[in-house]
């Protein structure tokens, strides 16, 4: 989990002993992926590489802020930042300085990079950012709500066996649609 720690959900409820701990885990987890889903993108900071294709206006990465491009190629040829393209590192958008900024067709883009927020809990290193607290707010009330409901919701505990959680996707509640609206990949 990224956003919110197991602590912090039982904390939420007045939970104390560990009976729960299983089912609350992959309850986190679930709304979690929900979440990164909905938004269409990820959550953890991890060094990756995604590939494109062009044209395209700009290149959306999955996982932003950026802390850092390792590497961007176009056709195997490495590019430069702040020469051949353009970072906004907040966004996870880079911007190709030459035709108007479109990317070309004629072939794959790979860009390595170190992007994602540091995992609840976790202590930011230079250039990484933690879990915004608004963000962290909205999977723990999701998940609250979820888990005070239920048995309305037909919700089942995960076994002691194996975590076997059965549930739908549930709709999001208003503050957790609105935490997450600038979290979303695609329109910002």
């Amino acid at each position: 989990m990224t956003l919110a720690t197991l602590a912090e959900l039982k904390g939420r409820l007045g939970i104390t002993d560990t009976t729960e701990d299983t089912a609350l885990t992959a309850a986190l987890q679930r709304i979690e992926d929900r979440m990164a889903a909905h938004c269409e993108r990820e959550w953890a900071l991890a060094t990756r590489t995604e590939y494109f294709t062009g044209p395209l206006g700009w290149l959306l990465l999955k996982a932003f802020p950026v802390v850092s491009i390792d590497s961007l190629t176009l056709e195997g040829v490495l590019l430069t930042e702040n020469s051949d393209f353009v970072l906004r590192a907040d966004r996870g958008r880079i911007t190709y300085a030459f035709d108007d900024g479109v990317w070309p067709d004629d072939g794959e883009i790979a860009v390595t990079y170190r992007g994602g927020f540091v995992a609840a809990g976790g202590t930011p290193g230079t250039g990484e950012t933690a879990v915004p607290a608004e963000l962290a707010a909205a999977l723990l009330t999701q998940a609250e709500w979820e888990w005070r409901n239920k048995q309305v919701l037909g919700l089942k505990s995960a076994s002691q066996s194996g975590v076997s959680v059965a549930a739908a996707d549930y709709d999001w509640l208003p503050a957790v649609l609105d935490a997450m609206g600038p979290c979303r990949r695609f329109g910002r």
